[in-house]
């Protein structure tokens, strides 16, 4: 994982709660709008003739259109925080622009109060959020589109206000939006460099723990390890979206390897099966080494035919191993397989690989079989 992707998993969250609020602020927006349309409508604003449009125009103007922009902006909302397709960036983007079409829209559509406006500073401070000073600069950029538009739709709206009163207004607003831009960017730095040595150190508890769980002189996975990989494959084939294949194999006669050479020479023909078993397993992702001279190894989705071909490639590669310390000598082993059947426990699973690795043995070893 890398620090981009560590940083979106851990917004992920708050995404979905500013997709929340964007649900709630549509709420409460249309809300409002009915309450004033009813306060208007009650006190006959438009009998008096001070409002000089029809009933229908205002509905449109004030409630409907804004509305529609703030529901269909929380949507999308809505689907960047919950989308799994999407790049944590694009997520996140998506996110902030649609918080501004929300926040936009309202102040634009409702310029006649004037506080409203500074809604459009809103967008610059969620993007802060997440600590990425480049989607803060874009956002912000952006941002002033709705600047603009709002300042001209406050001065064509308020008539009623003296032209100082408007030009200090957008003064203040132009001047609030550049000040929160450059508070929300040393703040967006500081949480970079803050994220920056948390996902250091997360990088480091997670080679640690990874080290613990490797054997250190085959370099495989070791009991730990597998334990935990076998309740993850079980739980996924519960869940129907694995099938998988565990295989047991035991190096033939290998008490006779160490009675004979030394537990040095017992330790070479130890290293050398791990490293045949990781090249063919393409690392040691699905390589365990259960104990004494037992491995494990265990496939999610592949086939019957697929696993027990890949053991009888690593069984012809060992076997054709030369050793120092016994000329002309050649060990192999004996191995079990059991594919994972319905009703089966891990333990029952276990068992049946051992049942079918004892079968081997018991049939002249250097065998592989298959569980019943």
């Amino acid at each position: 994982m890398n620090f981009e992707e560590y940083r979106g998993r851990h917004f992920r969250k708050i995404q979905k709660g500013i997709a929340a609020v964007c649900w709630i602020g549509a709420g409460l927006s249309l809300t409002v709008q009915l309450l004033i349309f009813y306060m208007y409508l009650s006190n006959g604003f438009w009998k008096k003739g001070l409002i000089d449009y029809s009933i229908a125009l205002y509905l449109w103007r004030g409630v409907i259109r804004p509305d529609i922009l703030v529901i269909l902006a929380s949507a999308c909302c809505s689907f960047a925080a919950h989308s799994k397709k999407l790049t944590e960036s694009a997520r996140t983007y998506l996110v902030c622009f649609s918080v501004m079409v929300c926040c936009s829209s309202i102040a634009i559509c409702n310029v006649y109060f004037s506080f409203v406006m500074y809604l459009i500073t809103i967008p610059i401070y969620v993007s802060m959020i997440f600590g990425d000073r480049k989607i803060l600069r874009n956002i912000s950029i952006i941002n002033a589109v709705p600047f603009f538009l709002s300042s001209i739709a406050f001065y064509i709206k308020r008539p009623d206000l003296d032209p100082t009163h408007k030009n200090i207004s957008v003064l203040v607003l132009g001047s609030l939006l550049v000040v929160s831009y450059i508070v929300c960017n040393v703040l967006a730095k500081s949480q970079e460099v803050q994220f920056r040595y948390i996902f250091k150190n997360y990088r480091k508890q997670k080679t640690l723990i990874e080290e613990l769980k490797i054997e250190p002189m085959t370099q495989l996975y070791n009991k730990a390890a597998l334990e935990g990989c076998m309740n993850a494959y079980l739980k996924k084939f519960i869940a129907g979206s694995y099938k998988p294949t565990v295989v047991i194999m035991d190096i033939d006669h290998f008490k006779n390897v160490n009675d004979t050479y030394g537990h040095a020479a017992g330790d070479e023909v130890l290293i050398a099966l791990a490293g045949v078993i990781r090249e063919k397993m393409g690392g040691r992702r699905h390589a365990f080494r259960f104990g004494g001279e037992e491995f494990i190894l265990a496939f999610e989705t592949e086939d019957l035919e697929f696993v027990k071909n890949r053991v009888q490639e690593i069984k012809d590669e060992f076997c054709s191993i030369s050793y120092d310390f016994a000329p002309g000598e050649k060990f192999s082993f004996s191995a079990g397989i059991s594919v994972l059947k319905d009703g089966m426990e891990k333990a029952d699973w276990f068992n049946s690989a051992d049942a079918a690795l004892y079968k081997a043995k018991n049939g002249g070893r250097n065998k592989i079989e298959i569980a019943e």
